[in-house]
C-alpha cells in the first residue's frame, strides 16, 4: 500500500506559504511607508491650552518692602565677646620684636616766604593823613618792603596833634594842645627752622596840664604847663622754625624813659618831684614739645624797673612769673589744659618788701557741637607798670608815681561762645584777686605839694573785682554788621565797703558798620558809654557818667588813592573823664589815603 508522502507536501505548502507571506509584508510595507509620508504633510497637533482655569483657596498679593537696607550691608551684626570679669588688660609697653621702623620722610610743609604773599612788587604799604578843626592832625604809616625770600621789614607810624581849644571861657590862655608820635621798625625773618624779630621804636608824648579852682591865678604856676614822656626801646626775638616739633621762643627788649612837667614858673615845689627816667630790660622764654597725643609747655618771663628820680632815692621793681602746662585733647570736643605758675615780686623804694604766690593754672573748653562753645579758666598773671603804661592810661598822674608790678593769683574766667549764622553771641564772667591792686586817686599835698587839683595819684591795696558781661555780632542784609557789649565790675576793696575809685560799674560799646562788597567804601557809627565813677575812697566827689559818638568813613577812588573822613566826640565835651579835665570838644577832619 503506497501511502501519500505526507511530509513533502507538508514543507511545500509551508514554503508556498512563506513566500506569500513575505510578498504580502512586502506590500503591506511599502503601502504603511506611503501612507507615512502623506500623514507628515497633513499633520495638526491638538490644542492643549486651557480653556478655564479654576482657583481654589485664597488669593494674596504682597508686595516688595521699601524700608530701607542698612548702608553696612546684609551681614549679621557683629559678635559681643564675652569677656570673663577678672580678665585684665594687657597695661605693659608693647614692643615689637626686630627693629625699629625707620623715621617717616614725611616732614611739615614750608609755609610760603614773608615776601611772597602777593604777586608782583611784594612790597605794601598806606599813609593816611588828615586835618580839621582846632587844627586837628593825624598821620598814620603801614609799610613793607622785602628783603630777601624770607625776610622783610616793616614801618609802623602814628601821629596825632592838635592846637587845642580853650578850657575856659573866661580865660582864653588855656588850651589843651598835644602832640603825640610813637613809631617801630621791625625786621622779620621767617623759614623751615628758624624765626627771628628785631624792633626798634620811640615814643613822645606832648600834652597841657591845668590847674583850676583857686590854683588858676596862682602866680607860681604857669596856667598851661608843659607834660612831656619821650622814650625808645627795643626787643630781640628768636624762635624755631615750622620744621621743628619742639617749638622755643625767647625774647630780651630794653627801654628808657623820661618824664617831666613844667609845672611852676617859680615855686616851692621841688624840681626833683616833677621829673622822673625809667630804665627797663624785660625777657620771656618758652618751651613746648608733644608727648603723644598731647604736649607739654614751660615758660617764664620777668622784668626790672630802675626809677631815677634825681636828688631823690632811686627806687627799683622787679617781677618774675614762670610755670609749667600740659595741654590734651580728649575726643573731639574737650581741650584741657593744667598747670600751675609761680610768681615773684620785689619792691626797693626806701625799703625792700618781696612776695611769691603758687596758684594753679588751668583752661577747659568743650565743643558739643560745631556752633557752642563752652570755656573756664584760670590765668595767673603780673602786670608790669611803667611810665608810658600809666600815662596811656591816665595822662594826669603826677610826675612821681608809685609804680610796682600787680599781682593776680586768681585771673579766672568762665563763657560761653554761640555761633548760629549771622549771629554770634559771648557771654562771660570773671573773678579777680589782687593783694596790690592798682588804682588812681586825687592827689594829696604830700605828693604834690600845692597843685594838688590838676594831678591824679596811684595807690596799691588788696582788691577783688567781680565782673560779668557780654558781646552779640550780627550780619545784618545789605552788608551791615551791628555788635552791641557790655560789661558789670564790682571792685571791692578787702575789709573795706569803701568804692575803688575810677572803677566804673558799668561801660558798654555799640556800634554799626557798612562795607562795600566791592571794597570802595566803608562807614561805622560808634558810641561808647563809661558810667559813674567815684574819684577817692572817702566818696567826696563822683564823676558823672558820659558817652562818645564816633563816626568815621573811608572811600577808596581807585587801588592806589582813597578819602578818609571822622568825626570824634560828639555829645561828650561837657563831662569830665578825669577830675577836673573835660572831654575834647567835637574833632571833625578829614584827609587822603595813599596805598601801595
Amino acid at each position: 500500500m503506497r501511502y501519500p508522502n505526507i511530509m513533502g507536501r507538508t514543507v511545500r505548502i509551508v514554503l508556498i506559504a512563506i513566500g506569500a507571506l513575505g510578498l504580502w509584508s512586502s506590500g503591506a510595507v511599502v503601502s504603511e511607508v506611503a501612507a507615512q509620508d502623506s500623514l507628515n504633510s497633513q499633520l495638526i497637533l491638538p490644542n492643549l491650552t486651557p480653556r478655564e482655569v479654576e482657583i481654589r483657596g485664597d488669593l494674596v498679593i504682597s508686595f516688595p518692602s521699601l524700608v530701607r537696607q542698612p548702608l553696612i550691608g546684609f551681614n549679621p551684626p557683629p559678635r559681643v565677646p564675652d569677656i570673663a570679669p577678672d580678665r585684665m588688660p594687657y597695661v605693659d609697653e608693647y614692643k615689637q620684636s626686630g627693629d625699629d621702623l625707620p623715621d617717616s620722610p614725611l616732614v611739615k610743609p614750608t609755609p610760603p616766604p614773608v615776601t611772597s604773599l602777593t604777586s608782583g612788587d611784594q612790597s605794601f604799604g598806606e599813609v593816611e593823613a588828615t586835618t580839621g578843626n582846632y587844627f586837628n592832625r593825624t598821620v598814620r604809616i603801614r609799610a613793607g618792603f622785602p628783603v630777601s625770600e624770607t625776610s622783610n621789614i616793616e614801618l609802623d607810624v602814628d601821629y596825632h596833634g592838635s592846637n587845642g581849644n580853650e578850657v575856659f571861657s573866661s580865660i582864653p590862655d588855656v588850651v589843651n594842645d598835644y602832640d603825640t608820635f610813637e613809631g617801630r621798625l621791625d625786621l622779620n625773618h621767617s623759614s623751615r627752622s628758624f624765626r627771628a624779630r628785631a624792633s626798634i621804636g620811640g615814643y613822645s608824648d606832648a600834652y597841657n596840664l591845668y590847674p583850676v579852682g583857686s590854683l588858676i591865678n596862682a602866680p607860681s604856676f604857669n596856667l598851661t604847663p608843659d607834660r612831656t614822656v619821650n622814650g625808645f626801646g627795643g626787643e630781640l626775638s628768636l624762635g624755631t622754625g615750622t620744621a621743628s616739633r619742639v617749638q622755643v621762643t625767647s625774647a630780651v627788649g630794653f627801654g628808657q624813659y623820661v618824664m617831666d612837667t613844667d609845672l611852676q614858673s617859680s615855686g616851692s615845689i621841688p624840681d626833683m618831684l616833677l621829673e622822673r627816667t625809667e630804665q627797663n630790660v624785660t625777657g620771656r622764654l618758652g618751651v613746648t614739645f608733644p608727648v603723644g597725643n598731647a604736649s607739654i609747655g614751660l615758660d617764664g618771663r620777668g622784668g626790672l624797673n630802675r626809677l631815677d628820680s634825681g636828688d631823690a632815692d632811686e627806687a627799683e621793681n622787679s617781677h618774675i612769673s614762670g610755670g609749667l602746662k600740659y595741654r590734651t585733647l580728649i575726643g573731639n570736643s574737650v581741650e584741657l589744659s593744667l598747670g600751675a605758675r609761680i610768681l615773684a615780686i620785689s619792691i626797693t623804694e626806701g625799703s625792700t618788701r618781696d612776695a611769691s604766690y603758687v596758684a594753679p593754672s588751668f583752661r577747659l573748653t568743650l565743643s558739643p557741637n560745631p556752633w557752642v562753645d563752652v570755656y573756664a579758666s584760670n590765668d595767673p598773671m603780673i602786670e608790669n607798670n611803667t611810665i608810658t603804661t600809666v600815662t596811656r592810661s591816665n595822662p594826669y598822674v603826677i610826675d612821681q608815681p608809685a609804680l610796682e608790678p600787680v599781682v593776680y593769683p586768681i585771673n579766672a574766667e568762665t563763657g560761653v561762645k554761640i555761633y548760629s549764622g549771622p549771629i554770634r553771641v559771648v557771654g562771660r564772667a570773671g573773678y579777680q584777686v589782687s593783694p596790690n591792686f592798682k588804682y588812681f586817686r586825687r592827689a594829696t599835698t604830700a605828693e604834690i605839694s600845692e597843685a594838688v587839683e590838676a594831678f591824679s595819684a596811684i595807690s596799691y591795696s588788696d582788691a577783688s573785682i567781680l565782673s560779668g558781661g557780654g558781646d552779640i555780632s550780627i550780619a545784618l542784609p545789605g552788608r551791615l554788621s551791628f555788635t552791641l557789649g557790655g560789661k558789670y565790675r564790682y571792685a571791692q576793696f578787702e575789709n573795706s565797703d569803701d568804692p575803688v575809685p575810677y572803677v566804673a560799674p558799668i561801660t558798654g560799646r555799640v556800634s554799626l558798620a557798612y562795607n562795600d562788597p566791592n571794597s570802595r567804601f566803608a562807614a561805622e557809627i560808634a558810641s561808647d558809654y563809661t558810667g559813674k565813677r567815684f574819684v577817692d575812697r572817702s566818696k567826696s566827689n563822683e564823676l558823672h557818667g558820659y558817652s562818645s559818638l564816633n563816626l568815621s568813613a573811608i572811600y577808596n577812588v581807585n587801588s592806589h588813592l582813597g578819602i578818609a573822613a571822622r568825626v570824634n566826640n560828639v555829645f561828650s565835651d561837657d563831662l569830665e573823664s578825669w577830675e577836673n579835665y573835660l572831654q575834647s570838644p567835637v574833632r571833625v577832619a578829614a584827609g587822603l589815603r595813599l596805598l601801595w
